[in-house]
């Protein structure tokens, strides 16, 4: 962006204040920096100014602490379900005009970004320099697909509903690993037999992410156990001696 941008800077008072400030003095040494607390004169609409200053902005930042959804009207009501609330309508009249609305996350501990440009845009993070680790997911369908990650993203996203099963999958995770990329294993929505073969990739993996039997109203027996952030799936789930016993 150019000195002459306009940043619109999205706060709530109570929960990320002290960012957005120390945020706002950064970036105002560069760019036209729009923050209620500063920028509205005493008498001013309110309303129309920070309308005015939403459709004018360049790039809108919506700084997100813990308390961003949780914060309550005096009613007990959470603001962000009340259309009315100024960061809502804020964000709102932002995402309407096809503004760029960039999230800056604050003390929400994020520790991976995956695939945050579309599958063909790869090329476009080569060197890209991210304090948080990227993690290829569309971008990394196949083994065909792992040696060009490297250089592009720093964890390969493996799901076996994508790649096309176990074989394609461990192949790709030691492919990862011999071009030192680490490795993922994540799921689409899926009964714990579906979870199984995803599970065993898993040992080869830094981070297992197969929650999918959670979101299901009624999951299959024998299920999958979870317990303290850890899935664990036995014998007789999937491919065991005592699955194949008869009844």
């Amino acid at each position: 962006m150019s000195g002459s941008a306009r940043v619109f800077v999205s706060y709530r008072r109570e929960d990320t204040r002290h960012v957005a400030g120390r945020l706002a003095d950064r970036l105002v040494e560069r760019f036209q920096v729009f923050m209620d607390m500063d920028t509205i004169e005493p008498g001013t609409d309110f309303t129309d100014v920070i309308r005015r200053a939403v459709n004018d902005c360049d790039v809108f930042l919506s700084v997100i602490g813990t308390q961003w959804t949780t914060v309550e009207d005096e009613r007990g009501q959470r603001r962000l379900d009340d259309p009315n609330d100024w960061v809502v309508a804020e964000t709102a009249a932002a995402l309407r005009r096809n503004a760029p609305v960039i999230p800056v996350l604050v003390d929400a501990n994020v520790s991976l970004l995956e695939q945050p440009l579309a599958r063909g845009r790869e090329a476009d993070l080569q060197d890209f320099t991210s304090a948080v680790p990227i993690a290829a997911d569309e971008s990394a369908l196949s083994l065909a697909d792992v040696p060009a990650l490297v250089g592009r993203f720093q964890v390969v996203n493996i799901k076996l509903d994508k790649c096309g099963g176990l074989t394609e999958a461990l192949a790709m995770a030691a492919k990862a690993r011999e071009l030192g990329l680490k490795v993922m294993v994540g799921n689409m929505v899926g009964t714990s037999l579906a979870m199984a073969p995803g599970f065993v990739v898993g040992q080869l993996c830094d981070v297992v992410d197969l929650d999918g039997p959670i979101f299901l109203k009624r999951d299959r027996t024998p299920a999958a156990t979870y317990a303290d952030g850890r899935i664990w799936c036995s014998e007789d789930l999937w491919g065991g001696a005592a699955a194949s016993q008869p009844a």
